[in-house]
């Protein structure tokens, strides 16, 4: 997919598959998987912070931007992907007892930059330029559920019963990486460029370029970090009584653990 500004574009393919069997009347099986990839310079971003400029401005249309222009150079990519799987096994156990199982796991990866521009001070005329990044990011979660659904009677009360377990795991390993202001003056300073100077060459603001940054500053970068592993347990129980035909007494119990553990992967 291409764009009518300067640069860009965006490459994505999605895979859907579903499957459905049952082999007996009693027993039925679910899968789905979803598999994304994409690869992609995103669409640019502008950031509004604080400053007197706010002041002028009271509409997009005061920036007078050029629609056209992606204000971006080139190779500003970032690729990711995405596995799902989802499955789900139900079971009659008798006529008024039944069986869910329910069981996914989802992995995601990231890696590559996210350009984006702002504006502050006092004009609305000029704009900074920088990125966050991710570097290797990686996310990983698995989920397992397992429910006994009753309804039965005792006596004349009738009983709809949910007693099931519950776990979560989740597994994070992201990295996020920043050049907090692209444009600098002689002494280090973050300077903006001008948003509506005829001729001004926006695409000095590309990969290459962006990547001798993260390149100089290696060593004294300060990244921010997403690492660790988080986990669930639950065990619940629930029922609804019927005490009359216009009374329901509704009765449920869960009982949670949870666990963090921090910088681990």
């Amino acid at each position: 997919e291409g764009t009518f500004q300067t640069e860009g574009f965006r490459r994505n393919l999605a895979i859907a598959p579903s499957l459905s069997y049952k082999p007996t009347d009693r027993l039925s099986i679910n899968l789905d998987m979803e598999l994304f990839q994409m690869k992609n310079m995103s669409d640019q971003t502008f950031f509004f912070y604080s400053g007197s400029y706010l002041q002028k401005v009271n509409n997009i249309k005061d920036l007078n931007l050029d629609y056209k222009n992606s204000y971006l150079g080139k190779d500003l990519t970032n690729s990711g992907r995405s596995i799902n799987f989802f499955g789900q096994v139900n079971y009659k156990i008798s006529n008024s007892i039944t069986s869910s199982t329910n069981f996914s796991t989802s992995s995601s990866y990231s890696n590559g930059f996210m350009p984006y521009l702002y504006f502050m001070g006092d004009s609305a005329d000029s704009m900074y330029r920088s990125d966050q990044s991710t570097r290797d990011s990686r996310k990983k979660s698995h989920n397992f559920q397992q429910n006994f659904n009753g309804d039965f009677k005792i006596g004349n009360l009738r009983n709809r019963v949910v007693l099931g377990f519950d776990y979560l795991r989740v597994n994070n390993d992201q990295n996020f990486y920043d050049v907090n202001g692209f444009d600098r003056d002689a002494q280090g300073n973050s300077i903006p460029v001008p948003l509506h100077q005829a001729g001004f060459d926006y695409t000095n603001f590309n990969g290459t370029a962006l990547q001798e940054k993260y390149n100089a500053m290696a060593g004294n970068e300060n990244p921010y970090i997403i690492k660790g592993i988080q986990e669930n347990y639950a065990v619940y129980i629930s029922n609804v009584l019927n005490i009359t035909n216009s009374l329901n007494v509704l009765m449920a119990l869960r009982v949670d653990n949870f666990t963090n553990k921090p910088g681990i992967t």
